[in-house]
């Protein structure tokens, strides 16, 4: 199961992150990674529940693709240096 994790800028400088395919996995935190990972946690939470109700079977593999909305990378800021290899900007 590949699951696709938007990430947005908010006007006063927070972040929200969802799961596209799970629209009940919306979060936001301080930082992109904060919104990352609290989306991230989320998101098994409601995978585990599929799998203990019969919906998914156990040995589902589970991927995350993180993808920015309207954020183009800055080279000075360092937080893209933390990120999985696999983020992909769109501005």
């Amino acid at each position: 199961m590949d699951l696709t994790i938007e990430l947005r800028e908010g006007s006063g400088g927070e972040w929200f992150a969802k799961v596209s395919e799970l629209p009940e996995t919306v979060s936001y935190g301080e930082s992109p990674l904060a919104a990352l990972a609290q989306t991230q946690a989320l998101a098994l939470h409601f995978v585990a529940g599929m799998v203990a109700r019969g919906e998914l079977p156990p040995e589902q593999q589970i991927s995350f693709n993180p993808l920015y909305l309207n954020h183009s990378p800055d080279p000075q800021d360092h937080f893209t240096d933390m990120l999985p290899g696999d983020v992909h900007f769109i501005g």
